[in-house]
């Protein structure tokens, strides 16, 4: 009879156990918790150089046969894209015809030679890094507007012309060459720095 009872009082697992007037509670062994940091990976920008090599529009940013990637393939360039004007492009001159405002991570004028840039109406760079480098000749932005948080550096030789109505917020670096403008708002609403005391001349 006392045997039964006393069966039925016990219990296992993590449950409390009676055995005559001692009380002692079972536990589970714990485990200490383990987490592992995920590792951190960065996914540069895909880069495309102008190559100015379609035979119908040697001037168009939407056509694909004007532009290489990284690996030599004709495509027109996606949102956040790194684009390189450079010396090996069959033409120098380029226009935006890409609708609404293009968001780049950077744009880069580096050919030791003279390039033109403009836009159709409506287009503009948005929120992108423009840097004119190593140009001998004179580097003409016209009619295409630089808006959002775009900014713009030029060194080197040669000539900067900004003749677009440009609204970015960004600043304006000038530390070589000389910087033609046409109105007032140029440079947007960013500010305007010289580092070389013989820029403009």
């Amino acid at each position: 009879m006392f045997s039964s009872w006393l069966r039925k009082l016990t219990q296992r697992g993590n449950k409390k156990t009676r055995r005559g007037h001692a009380t002692t509670t079972r536990r589970k062994a714990s485990r200490p918790l383990q987490i592992e940091a995920l590792e951190d990976r960065y996914v540069p920008a895909p880069l495309y150089t102008w190559t100015g090599l379609d035979g119908t529009n040697n001037q168009s940013w939407g056509r694909g046969n004007n532009w290489k990637d990284q690996g030599g393939n004709p495509g027109v360039p996606t949102p956040g894209a790194i684009l390189l004007f450079d010396s090996t492009a069959a033409s120098f001159n380029s226009h935006d015809d890409i609708p609404g405002a293009s968001t780049f991570s950077s744009l880069t004028i580096s050919a030791g030679a003279s390039y033109s840039i403009d836009g159709a109406g409506g287009t503009s760079l948005s929120n992108t890094t423009v840097s004119v480098t190593g140009n001998a000749g004179d580097v003409d932005f016209f009619s295409l507007a630089l808006s959002g948080t775009s900014s713009v550096t030029k060194s080197g030789a040669g000539e900067l012309d900004l003749f677009g109505s440009n609204t970015y917020t960004g600043n304006t670096i000038m530390s070589g060459g000389t910087l033609l403008v046409n109105g007032a708002d140029a440079f947007g609403t960013g500010r305007l720095f010289f580092q070389e005391r013989n820029v403009g001349r």
